[in-house]
């Protein structure tokens, strides 16, 4: 039956439903219960201006963008230090009011947990995405003891590559070969991408020809451009890819990433209706992930330099590995231990 999973979806969320009347004043007020995060991307897209900053005499200039793509990953460990530095001091002149935002967002999330009936924000949460509290205690749990001595081994390596005195936060990024990483154009990327990716099929590479040569990509940087790498899409249309060039060869990585979410949902939509096309949260970074994982293959098995295999494996640790089992699942156990609080009643 064609609407048959739309069916089961209002039959599960019928014990959590409101009566009419609360639920049209929740759409109504739809704008108002999200704008905690609209005010947060002002805040930080738009009235944060990081300037610029001096090392040895020399200016700098500095923004959300260029610490996350560039300094952020600096061998020089002056301006890599001065960046951050300056970067910190920007943020916390924010501190409060992205500190209220916060609190006005994990408020809401218990209120509307405690109306639909959820025994805490937490379950609320996982609700939609059809996912247990044991999987997603075990999965954070799991990760967070089993493979946290392995990116300190690996956090070790970098102080020692490095001759840093003190290993921090700062330092965290830093490439395994500090002198290496192949510069490419967004043409030359298109190469790379094409022959990493074509084991997917026919059909893949025509929608990721079409992603360039229609330009469903925005790679320039731009002042007030959101941070980070994202694909959007709407049912009905075609995915739009936001990324912020650098001519690295590690940003192959992230377009190969945004391109795994691009064919995803360019398939699924042509082949779903709107009520079956968009999966959980909970899987939504396998596609991704994977298009990482078969570009490093491509690069390792295509490659006899020794140089360069040793950056792809060290770019599949310090990248692929780092962005989903240490930023997000650091994330995830604050975000856990910030529930907690809040559903015991108290406050941020």
């Amino acid at each position: 039956m064609e609407n048959q999973h739309f069916l089961e979806d209002l039959l599960r969320e019928k014990p959590h439903a409101l009566s009419i009347e609360l639920e049209r004043a929740l759409a109504v007020l739809s704008p108002v219960m999200n704008s905690p995060m609209s005010i947060y991307n002002k805040a930080k897209l738009q009235d944060m201006d990081f300037g610029s900053f001096d090392v040895e005499g020399k200016s700098h200039p500095l923004s959300f963008v260029l610490y996350e793509n560039h300094y952020d990953y600096d061998n020089d460990k002056k301006i890599r230090r001065a960046a951050f530095s300056a970067f910190t001091k920007k943020l916390k002149e924010y501190e409060n009011t992205v500190a209220g935002v916060y609190q006005t967002q994990v408020q809401k999330e218990k209120a509307l947990s405690k109306l639909k009936g959820f025994e805490s924000v937490i379950d609320y949460l996982l609700f939609d995405q059809k996912v247990t509290r044991e999987m997603y205690d075990r999965q954070i749990d799991v990760i967070y003891r089993e493979l946290a001595p392995h990116m300190r081994k690996y956090a070790k390596l970098l102080k020692r590559i490095h001759g840093l005195e003190e290993m921090t936060f700062n330092d965290l990024k830093l490439s395994v070969d500090p002198t290496f990483e192949p510069p490419i154009t967004v043409e030359e990327s298109k190469k790379y991408v094409m022959e990493g990716l074509k084991i997917l099929g026919e059909d893949y590479l025509e929608m990721i020809e079409r992603a360039f040569g229609e330009r469903w990509i925005d790679f320039v940087q731009n002042k007030g451009k959101s941070t980070g790498a994202f694909c959007s899409s709407p049912y009905g249309r075609h995915p739009y890819i936001l990324i912020s060039w650098t001519e690295r060869m590690r940003e192959v990585f992230v377009l190969a990433h945004e391109l795994g979410h691009a064919g995803h949902f360019y398939l699924s939509q042509s082949h779903q209706n709107i009520f079956d096309a968009r999966p959980s949260l909970y899987f939504i970074e396998a596609p991704s992930t994977m298009n990482e994982m078969i570009m490093a293959n491509h690069l390792l098995t295509t490659s006899q330099d020794k140089r360069f295999r040793r950056w792809v494996l060290s770019s599949m640790i310090s990248r692929t590995y780092y962005h989903n089992f240490v930023t997000h699942m650091l994330e995830a156990h604050y975000q856990r231990e910030v529930y907690k609080i809040i559903d015991a009643g108290g406050s941020l």
